[in-house]
């Protein structure tokens, strides 16, 4: 077994979590590894972590996975 692959987390302000989550990361030992505009991608080794901007249809269902 390889271990974890990736986490991908739907956010409702792509921005503000990029803030947030932004002085963490890279303590942990994550660095940017992709950016579009709708999403981030942060590698650590073959692990990486998913930022996704939630699409305006997804936002008001409280539980839905691309929220």
């Amino acid at each position: 077994m390889s271990g974890l692959s990736h986490i991908e987390i739907y956010v409702l302000n792509l921005q503000q979590s990029a803030e947030f989550w932004g002085w963490l990361l890279p303590k942990l030992g994550f660095n940017p590894f992709q950016e579009w505009e709708s999403g981030q991608r942060w590698g650590l080794d073959s692990t990486y972590i998913v930022f996704v901007q939630a699409e305006p249809v997804y936002r008001d269902q409280a539980l839905h996975r691309k929220r």
